[in-house]
């Protein structure tokens, strides 16, 4: 986000601060824990992985079906949950019951508490053409849940780091790439434990409290 701005304003990069929006971490976790028994019925059924945003065109959700059919095929067992409503929601309907995934696909709708969900996903999968600051991934992040993300202009990156140090961070519309990469944390454990703690670190540098010091430090020049 710094190099764009920087690229279309004519600033000093010296005077230029970037604070990102804090995530509430202790609330998220409180919801996360919220028990209902229809949500653990769904959640203790399979292990599944998640994605949340909006059903319309353009956050890559064609994409990540296309994906989730490869994975199947070389022998995954998880779901892959949607959360989210939208304009597009029945074109994906559709293609999920073209590609016969009915039953390992499943489009929850929109939600006033997803955190449990959250919490209890395997991976989070984030395939957008395009973003500001996604927060979806860093509320995945607060539980730990590794997080693998098509590299879009701006957004991912500035949260899995430039090189994907808190996260894996795919090149934009390399499916095989994010296929690897979601295979090694399937079935490798020493590196899914990695990830989920550098989700755990990372997370933190979003916290109420590291922002409000950034926005004091930045006003008292500290």
């Amino acid at each position: 986000m710094r190099n764009l701005i920087l690229e279309q304003v004519n600033i000093d990069k010296n005077k230029l601060f970037i604070l990102s929006n804090p995530i509430d971490i202790p609330t998220i976790k409180k919801k996360g824990n919220i028990n209902k028994t229809e949500i653990n019925q769904v959640m203790n059924s399979t292990p599944y992985l998640l994605q949340v945003s909006r059903l319309t065109h353009r956050k890559g959700h064609e994409q990540l079906i296309d994906i989730y059919y490869e994975l199947k095929k070389k022998g995954i067992s998880h779901k892959l949950y949607f959360i989210g409503d939208g304009n597009n929601r029945k074109n994906l309907e559709n293609k999920v019951l073209s590609l016969r995934l009915e039953n390992d696909i499943l489009f929850l709708g929109e939600m006033e508490n997803p955190y449990p969900y959250f919490k209890n996903a395997k991976l989070f999968l984030h395939c957008s053409e395009s973003e500001g600051l996604p927060t979806v991934i860093l509320e995945s992040m607060v539980f730990g849940v590794p997080v693998i993300a098509m590299n879009c202009h701006t957004g991912p990156k500035d949260i899995l780091g430039e090189k994907g140090e808190f996260g894996k961070l795919i090149p934009m519309y390399d499916k095989t790439k994010f296929i690897a990469e979601t295979l090694e944390l399937l079935t490798n454990d020493d590196i899914y434990k990695k990830y989920s703690n550098k989700s755990l670190e990372r997370i933190e540098q979003f916290s109420m409290e590291k922002i409000a010091l950034g926005l004091d430090n930045l006003f008292y020049e500290k």
